[in-house]
């Protein structure tokens, strides 16, 4: 089942890139400032800012933007987002120690590009520290996110994410990573669907190589689970447990990334 948050994460990061080009001039420190810009191929962009410190992006910091059929390289957006920047430490983007948080509130957004047509309503936080450029985390986390995804030929897969948390990390070439979640959703091929995503012990993988240590618990909403455990690099468990029907599958990473 794709979810299409990742492609959602890149479109509200090139909106605010292209925000961050429109905002008005000689902004005043502590004061919001709006103006409207005519998009490259047709609509309109508006952009409110508030900045703590002008021309710098510091703790506090907003910016509101909101399209209007606004069309440019292939792509036409509607509706508003909304960013908050926090937990701002060093040198943003260096290889030094440095850490952020933005916030992003969607609403009635819309992103259309080469025939598919992203839409999303809710909330979502970026998190992201590090000590060097080789010891770092990320979070992307959230009470609510409504997202569609309207295919060139029509079909809509619609996605619910409620209390989510997708955490990762890197220590030189360990990675680490969890996930926490309920999706509700639908889709032509599986109909209507819900379950939680739960992980019991975060997955722990080195390199480019399967996860070696972690388990997570998947529970669909008539209370049947299933229980996914790394064993090694190259071996996976699954347990079920159908009401009490009990089973387990022993099988290879290989082969589970194949049938998802």
């Amino acid at each position: 089942m794709n979810v299409p948050t990742a492609g959602l994460i890149t479109a509200s990061l090139t909106q605010l890139y292209k925000g961050l080009d429109v905002q008005p001039v000689n902004l005043v420190t502590g004061v919001t400032a709006s103006t409207t810009s005519a998009c490259t191929t047709g609509g309109t962009i508006s952009v409110s800012v508030t900045e703590a410190v002008a021309g710098t992006v510091s703790n506090g910091d907003s910016m509101v933007i909101t399209a209007n059929n606004c069309a440019e390289n292939g792509e036409v957006m509607n509706g508003a987002i909304t960013y908050g920047f926090s937990n701002i430490s060093g040198a943003i983007g260096s290889s030094t120690a440095w850490g952020a948080t933005l916030t992003l509130n969607y609403a009635n957004m819309t992103l259309e590009s080469g025939g598919v047509t992203i839409g999303a309503n809710g909330d979502m936080t970026l998190s992201y520290s590090q000590s060097s450029s080789a010891v770092a985390t990320a979070t992307v986390s959230g009470s609510s996110l409504q997202m569609n995804l309207t295919e060139s030929n029509g079909t809509v897969i619609s996605r619910k994410l409620t209390a989510y948390n997708f955490s990762s990390s890197i220590n030189g070439s360990s990675n680490t990573f969890s996930s926490n979640f309920t999706l509700t959703g639908s889709s032509p091929a599986l109909g209507n669907v819900t379950f939680t995503v739960k992980t019991n012990t975060p997955f722990n993988a080195i390199g480019a190589a399967n996860p070696s240590v972690g388990s997570m618990t998947v529970t669909a909403a008539d209370g049947s689970s299933a229980t996914l455990t790394a064993i090694d690099s190259i071996n996976v468990k699954i347990d079920i447990d159908n009401h009490g029907v009990n089973q387990t599958i022993n099988t290879t990473w290989a082969d589970l990334i194949s049938r998802i």
